[in-house]
């Protein structure tokens, strides 16, 4: 995961929802960063701006623990056990074989306050930065 932009839909950045949406660019190259969400039903629409198919996990992460620092199985991926939600279907919502270059997929899941680590879980591509914390308060 490279770049981020944080949005708010509009209904958000008038009050009428309590719906949070972000985007989520996803490219090839390595950038960590943050981006922030208010607690409830967070929508993540990621855009896969790359060369390559990527995805994005949500994955929580425990008091202490460090973005980027989980470990890595022999088949370059990290346990997805607990995972929250995912967007891997090019063109559309959840999961899937992956987001295609210029594809975009959603993810709507229900987050308490907290820190999270989305991470694209291909093979290889965690280990070279695709990660990034999200902040929910």
């Amino acid at each position: 995961m490279t770049a981020a932009t944080d949005t708010r839909s509009r209904a958000d950045r008038l009050g009428r929802d309590r719906r949070s949406c972000r985007r989520v660019e996803v490219r090839d190259r390595r950038r960590n960063g943050r981006i922030a969400a208010a607690a409830g039903t967070v929508s993540l629409q990621v855009t896969n701006t790359g060369m390559i198919t990527h995805e994005l996990v949500v994955l929580s992460l425990a008091a202490g623990q460090r973005i980027g620092a989980r470990t890595v199985g022999a088949d370059g991926k990290v346990d997805e056990a607990g995972s929250l939600g995912e967007a891997s279907n090019s063109g559309g919502s959840g999961s899937g074989e992956g987001i295609e270059p210029g594809a975009s997929s959603r993810v709507t899941v229900t987050l308490a306050p907290g820190r999270y680590e989305l991470v694209c879980n291909l093979m290889g591509h965690y280990v070279s930065g695709m990660h990034r914390q999200l902040k929910v308060t």
